[in-house]
């Protein structure tokens, strides 16, 4: 009489009811199960082949292991059975062949919780399979969900016994997980079960910092409800406070303010969440940091303040946002860059608001670079004339003893230099190493300026110049 058993097909009664009854169990399972088993084998042979002792054996290892994770083993005892004489297959020899199942068992959960199939699961568990499965990185099935927004699933595997502070080997917790993809919901049912709102992950963040990135009032009110530190600091200094503020994340930095975090906190560079929050482009979290008394001229550790921020970003509104509540526009950095200096580098548009604000065009006294160096360098032409028209000193050194026109030169700015030479910069000047402007032209391999340079040394007309400003 034939035997078939191809992933829960169907099978004709064979000559073991014993062992008809675990292969009907084969069509009770999930779906994720039975691809395993449809993927393995498919197995046919015959009443004839299956010896009375080989099934005694086959039966001696299925009766005490009941659970599911024996459903994709069964070809393999069948398989052992018939491919070997009754005297060599033992239940020994079948023991590694236990052990990947097993596994699978553990994956097939794994998969469940991941997708949120409570359907899955629930088999899974009515046939013996573990809540406290782990993968290979100890991620437990509790994780997957937590960190998947699968709300259902956490609170099924919390009542199956999962623990809620299991670590992973990277120190992930479910609570953290869920903290990290802002899933407010799972944040609740973990706490409910005693998941420890203090507990860290490697690079020290607890809970509340991780949601302040990404989740909204609620999980906020929750972790700190729950006793969570509202100004505990990571590893690098972080607060949760900067975390909103670094992730633009106005809701959490609302709740964060109005419940006593503190405004005035620093990282380990010394930047404050108001620094951050400029720098992730964020206007509504800027002001209302600076409405809760946030210091406006605070610098970092390299004197970098709001305002440069702001500017480098080239983000015109913040600019002036800060410039009307007080920002100074003539504060400077520990490396000498101005204010204005950032706005010849990254932001011409802010250049005339500084400027109007009171910024001097000229840079900090023996900073390397004036503004007016910056722009000629880049070649950015409106920079150099607005600079040039608030009286920005045309030949002012930089480091090495450079002026504009030599960066000009330099980097192939003919716009820029043309401009220069039009406005009185003069060609003769030269750098420490007693290089002119039309030397640097001839180390760029531009001999057309160096040769305007050359023959031009008092050039102060754009006749005279025969040139364009157009272009770099």
């Amino acid at each position: 009489m034939g035997l078939t058993v191809a992933g829960g097909a169907g099978f004709t009664r064979p000559r073991f009811p014993g062992l008809a009854r675990r292969i009907q169990h084969v069509n009770k399972t999930p779906d994720i199960v039975g691809a395993n088993i449809a993927n393995a084998r498919s197995l046919q042979t015959t009443a004839g082949h299956f010896a009375p002792c080989c099934a005694t054996k086959v039966m001696t290892v299925m009766r005490p292991l009941t659970t599911l994770a024996l459903i994709p083993l069964l070809p393999v005892l069948v398989s052992a059975c018939v491919a070997s004489p009754p005297a060599t297959s033992s239940a020994d020899a079948l023991v590694p062949a236990i052990a990947g199942v097993n596994k699978d068992a553990n994956n097939a959960v794994l998969q469940a919780a991941a997708a949120g199939d409570l359907i899955a699961l629930g088999r899974l568990f009515d046939a013996g399979a573990s809540v406290h499965a782990r993968d290979e990185n100890g991620r437990t099935a509790l994780m997957e969900a937590a960190a998947r927004g699968r709300s259902a699933a956490v609170s099924e595997l919390l009542a199956q016994g999962s623990d809620p502070n299991a670590r992973s080997e990277a120190g992930e917790s479910a609570l953290l997980l869920a903290a990290a993809g802002g899933f407010c919901q799972n944040v609740d049912h973990l706490l409910q079960a005693g998941g420890n709102p203090d507990a860290l992950d490697l690079k020290g963040r607890q809970a509340l910092s991780l949601a302040a990135a990404r989740g909204g009032r609620h999980c906020i009110n929750a972790l700190l409800d729950a006793g969570a530190q509202i100004n505990h600091r990571d590893q690098a200094g972080f607060t949760p406070l900067m975390y909103a503020a670094g992730g633009g994340n106005s809701p959490a930095l609302e709740v964060l303010i109005k419940r006593g975090a503190n405004i005035r906190a620093a990282r380990n560079d010394s930047s404050t969440a108001l620094l951050l929050a400029v720098w992730a482009g964020d206007p509504a979290a800027v002001g209302m940091l600076l409405g809760a008394g946030a210091d406006i001229n605070l610098a970092n550790g390299a004197g970098v303040t709001a305002l440069m921020k702001a500017v480098e970003r080239d983000d015109l509104d913040v600019v002036r946002m800060l410039l009307d509540r007080g920002a100074n526009p003539s504060a400077t950095s520990t490396t000498g860059w101005s204010v204005v200096t950032y706005a010849a580098a990254h932001s011409v548009a802010s250049l005339s608001t500084l400027l109007a604000a009171g910024a001097s065009p000229s840079g900090p006294p023996g900073a390397d670079v004036t503004p007016l160096i910056i722009a000629a360098a880049l070649g950015d032409v409106a920079a150099v004339e607005i600079l040039l028209d608030a009286k920005a000193p045309i030949d002012a050194r930089g480091v090495g003893g450079v002026t504009a026109l030599m960066v000009a030169a330099q980097n192939g700015r003919d716009a820029s230099a043309l401009l220069l030479l039009d406005r009185g910069a003069d060609p003769a000047l030269t750098d420490h190493r007693d290089r002119t402007a039309a030397d640097f032209a001839r180390l760029n391999d531009d001999q057309d300026l160096a040769l305007l340079i050359s023959n031009n040394p008092a050039c102060k007309t754009r006749t005279g110049c025969r040139g364009s400003y157009e272009g770099s």
